[in-house]
């Protein structure tokens, strides 16, 4: 397996010690690229991830649901505004190269966001609007956390982030959207 180039820091801690490993799970992961279906798949998840989703999603429940539902809009676009905050402060902070721009032998189906890889912005967010819609609205979970998963997947089987940088975006995105609900309980919101 190749190496890296040459990183300082934190990116030459995550090199060395996790990175390697996430490289070749990612090579393995790959070979699923073959299939054509799959990878129009992941690329329309990403897709929906960069905002459609969740526009549309906030549209439906605004006008179609009750105030619980309404205020889960809300909380969610919260979610969302923070997690872009959090991400982007991180991302510049730590800047960890985007999987191609390191290694070599990891192509890239589409063109990065912007610069740095950690942590991933649209699980981030996905898994942020997911858990306040799944706590808010009875039912929600069935069917947003399977697409944030399916985010997150797509982001790692493009290319576009590492597996750390996802687990790391679905853990923040969600401890975000759990705070953010118990505040809203506390301010008796809900």
């Amino acid at each position: 397996m190749d190496r890296p180039v040459a990183l300082s820091g934190v990116s030459a801690f995550c090199a060395t010690q996790i990175t390697a490993r996430e490289v070749a799970l990612m090579q393995r992961l790959f070979i699923l690229r073959r299939q054509p279906l799959l990878t129009w798949l992941s690329i329309a998840a990403t897709r929906l991830g960069d905002g459609p989703l969740w526009g549309v999603a906030g549209a439906i429940f605004l006008v179609g649901g009750d105030q619980q539902s309404r205020l889960a809009v809300a909380i969610a676009a919260l979610a969302i505004s923070l997690s872009i905050l959090i991400f982007t402060l991180v991302k510049h902070s730590l800047q960890r190269p985007r999987p191609f721009e390191s290694w070599p032998q990891l192509s890239c189906l589409l063109a990065a966001p912007d610069k740095f890889s950690f942590p991933s912005g649209h699980t981030m967010t996905a898994f942020a609007a997911s858990t306040v819609f799944a706590l808010l609205i009875p039912g929600s979970g069935l069917f947003f956390y399977p697409l944030a998963g399916l985010i997150g997947f797509s982001r790692v089987f493009l290319g576009l982030h590492y597996p750390t940088d996802v687990l790391v975006g679905a853990l923040v995105g969600s401890g975000i959207a759990v705070g953010l609900v118990r505040l809203a309980t506390v301010l008796a919101l809900l």
